[in-house]
């Protein structure tokens, strides 16, 4: 939260395009960036470090830049940009005060539809009006006491014990341990089948091995005998 103190600072362009920052209120408090984009972000850093102020402050700080170039048209675009700044401040009151003179007149027993033409919007702009303030302000479901036949409202104690059990793991029905002891089984098979392939396939090479030996053995008697 910032104090509703507003910085003003100095901005100035060298030969180079480089835009220089300085805030004359905190003393040695100086920056500069290729483009004002980021250094608005640098003129937070030092104004945080210099008035001595939470990081958490930076992004709410109000600043009030002043450009001091020989270039007319940036002048203007900031007289512009100040321009926008302080309609969108009005619009923002405009809007609440709209909000607060529909309920009003709703409330006193105006319709919509007289309401409308009143503030000048649409009886359906003040359909939406009544509708945000609705969602906005207290509903019946907090408001309002337990009906007959409603769920009680849990305590704190009740509701952390809800969020514990969901945590815990859900107990498996019957069809799905059956599933999985079926799995379980198939996988224990499969592991077996591949356990005895391997001395299959080394007694089928020890034969083929042996029958081939014996085979040359027989041609070699048969030569012999011829």
């Amino acid at each position: 939260m910032t104090s509703g103190k507003t910085y003003r600072v100095v901005v100035t362009r060298d030969e180079d395009g480089y835009w220089l920052a300085d805030v004359p209120e905190l003393e040695g408090s100086h920056t500069d960036a290729s483009n004002l984009t980021a250094l608005d972000r640098y003129v937070r850093e030092v104004i945080v470090l210099g008035a001595d102020l939470p990081d958490e402050a930076m992004d709410d700080l109000s600043i009030e830049y002043a450009y001091q170039t020989p270039d007319d048209r940036v002048a203007e675009a900031a007289e512009l940009r100040r321009e926008r700044e302080e309609l969108a401040r009005r619009e923002a009151q405009l809007q609440e005060r709209t909000r607060q003179l529909a309920r009003a007149l709703t409330a006193s027993g105006y319709s919509a539809r007289d309401t409308g033409p009143l503030l000048g919007i649409s009886h359906q702009r003040v359909s939406q009006v009544q509708a945000t303030v609705t969602l906005l302000g207290p509903t019946k479901a907090t408001t309002k006491a337990t009906t007959k036949g409603s769920a009680p409202v849990k305590s704190a104690a009740d509701r952390a014990s809800v969020k514990t059990a969901t945590k815990r793991a859900p107990v498996k029905s019957a069809a799905a341990a059956k599933a999985g002891g079926r799995r379980a089984a198939v996988a224990k098979a499969h592991k077996r089948a591949a356990a005895k392939a391997v001395p299959r396939k080394v007694a089928k090479q020890v034969a083929e091995r042996a029958a081939t030996g014996k085979a040359a053995k027989r041609a070699t008697r048969a030569e012999a005998g011829a």
